[in-house]
């Protein structure tokens, strides 16, 4: 019972950390990403182009990652259509899994950005996706609760996923940011970094 305490509690410290908000602007389905399968870049999965005319044009690099601010990612079309296509062609068995709960975009929050219901700033930029996954009890889990605990580990690790195959699809320049998914309630079901 005090282990599930401990993850529940780190749980909530990660939420503190990043500065959930409720925020959304996003037009577009999206998911927290996992890696995939080691050294597939976009360039593997065909997307992005080699050529600096077309990288400008797509929004691609020379290594194939998607360049793309994270603010226009999250409010671009097809963005969302394009990572989960790079995730079901070489994404790992647990990426594609996590990542097909993602339904849509849900918005983005600079570095430095406070929440509206915390007041905490967001040490990374934020992405952020809405997803399928059903609401967990926090207070049920914290309680001792197997099931909602479960749950909550679940869709913790579900988050590390998708963050992971955002990763391997998004580059960032060496940036860091945070990503994070959100459940049919509207509230922080899992997070994880890219690099």
């Amino acid at each position: 019972m005090h282990g599930k305490k401990l993850v529940v509690s780190g749980l909530l410290l990660g939420i503190l950390a990043c500065g959930v908000t409720a925020c959304g602007s996003a037009d577009e389905a999206s998911a927290k990403g996992g890696r995939p399968a080691p050294g597939v870049t976009a360039k593997d999965a065909g997307e992005g182009s080699s050529d600096a005319k077309g990288a400008e044009r797509d929004g691609s690099s020379r290594s194939g990652k998607v360049t793309t601010p994270l603010d226009r990612l999250a409010r671009q079309s097809g963005s969302l259509g394009s990572f989960k296509a790079f995730v079901g062609r070489h994404g790992t068995a647990d990426q594609k899994a996590a990542v097909a709960h993602v339904t849509s975009w849900k918005g983005y929050r600079p570095a430095g950005d406070k929440d509206g219901e915390t007041g905490l700033s967001a040490f990374y930029p934020c992405v952020m996706f809405r997803s399928d996954l059903p609401a967990a009890d926090y207070d049920a889990a914290d309680a001792g609760d197997k099931a909602q605990s479960d749950l909550v580990i679940e869709q913790e690790e579900l988050g590390e996923e998708v963050a992971r195959a955002f990763d391997a699809w998004w580059d960032g320049d060496g940036a860091t940011a945070t990503v994070q998914v959100f459940d049919t309630e509207g509230q922080l079901a899992g997070s994880g970094s890219v690099h």
